[in-house]
């Protein structure tokens, strides 16, 4: 038997978005917004230490040599990551990659609000690296699967522009936070933002799982 049943997405991706249900062509503009807030979420979280760095140089009378290591460490490890991170979005899936990404990287970032040491934030910063690097291969994952040919650099941009958005966001909302709470304080702030991405991920899969695999 042919077709695709009501309420679930066809089995080929690159179907055009014409032979899509009326479901599911609502649903995969849904999915692309959840992957705009997690990229979003994801850059202010890893540019939170940019705001804090000065603060934390202070209270642990870190060199700028140091200091330097301490934001080059994250990018050590995000390199390193990505393409296991795409490995890992091929032999799990987007989802499941999505979320235990975000759980890392949420955890991470609370950690380094407890940090007592210049050695335990660049170790914490390269953990940090490691749990954000799946973010874009898993999404891009995402968008192959959601999307047809035809959409999928409109797709790829406007979750990609979740970095732009972040960045923009990251700096005022850190400041703020910093100034009200301390440094400490913005990295358990950054870390409850993380959670809100991985809810966003289990809505996500919630969909998903209405419209088929």
């Amino acid at each position: 038997m042919t077709g695709t049943q009501p309420g679930t997405r066809p089995a080929d991706p690159d179907t055009p978005a014409t032979g899509r249900s009326p479901r599911v062509g609502r649903v995969r503009f849904a999915v692309l917004g959840l992957l705009f807030v997690g990229i979003t979420i994801n850059y202010i979280d890893r540019a939170a230490i940019s705001v804090s760095l000065p603060h934390i140089s202070q209270d642990f009378h870190i060199p700028p040599a140091v200091a330097s290591l301490i934001m080059s460490a994250f990018f050590w490890t995000y390199a390193f990551g990505q393409m296991p991170g795409g490995w890992l979005a091929d032999r799990f899936g987007p989802r499941v990659t999505l979320f235990f990404a975000s759980l890392w990287w949420g955890v991470a970032t609370a950690l380094m609000g407890l940090a007592r040491s210049t050695g335990m934030l660049i170790v914490l910063r390269m953990v940090l690296g490691l749990g954000e690097a799946p973010s874009f291969p898993a999404s891009a994952k995402v968008v192959a699967r959601w999307f047809p040919k035809t959409e999928r650099s409109f797709a790829s941009a406007t979750f990609n522009n979740g970095n732009a958005v972040g960045g923009a966001l990251s700096i005022p909302l850190v400041a703020l936070v910093v100034a009200a709470v301390g440094w400490r304080g913005a990295f358990a702030a950054a870390a409850g933002w993380a959670c809100c991405g991985r809810s966003a991920g289990g809505c996500t899969t919630a969909t998903r799982s209405t419209t088929g695999n």
